[in-house]
Parts: C-alpha cells; sequence; structure tokens
C-alpha cells in the first residue's frame, strides 16, 4: 500500500515543487505531510497552516480564535522571519 497526499495549488510551479519535497521526504522514509518552516514563511502562511492543522484534526476554529488570527493576519500578515533583525 502507498502513501497518499494531495494539495491545491495556485501556480503549477509550486505544486511541482511540493511534489519534489513529497517524493524526497518519502524516499528519505520521513512523512510528507510534515511541512517545516522556513526563514521565506509569511506570519499570515503560519497562521494558516495552523488552521490548516487544526482542521486535519478535527479542531474547528471558535469564533474569538477565528477573528484574533484574522486580526493577526491583517496586522502582521506579510511579516517575514528574518534571524538577526528585530
Amino acid at each position: 500500500m502507498g502513501i497518499a497526499s494531495q494539495k491545491t495549488f495556485h501556480l503549477k510551479s509550486a505544486a511541482e515543487e511540493w511534489a519534489r519535497n513529497a517524493e524526497h521526504s518519502i524516499d528519505r522514509e520521513t512523512d510528507p505531510s510534515i511541512h517545516k518552516i522556513s526563514h521565506k514563511d509569511t506570519f499570515a502562511s503560519l497562521i494558516d497552516l495552523h488552521i490548516e492543522d487544526l482542521g486535519a484534526v478535527g479542531k474547528p476554529l471558535r469564533r474569538s480564535q477565528e477573528a484574533v488570527l484574522r486580526r493577526l493576519k491583517d496586522d502582521l500578515g506579510d511579516t517575514l522571519d528574518r534571524p538577526g533583525k528585530a
């Protein structure tokens, strides 16, 4: 039995990169569904990842959580993690 995984992308190039990374993970016998956080990730993308992870384990956001996360995305969404910058 093989490993099945899927994700939707807006760009074909992003989908191809994801597929390559998933195949490399499988070759290294690691779980391809584990997202490694990179310094290229914006705060908004990390919030989206958190929401996606909660959905994957069947924990929907409560209204107050959703409002807080939406506000954080609006205020800090474009912020990148840049080591050494304060």
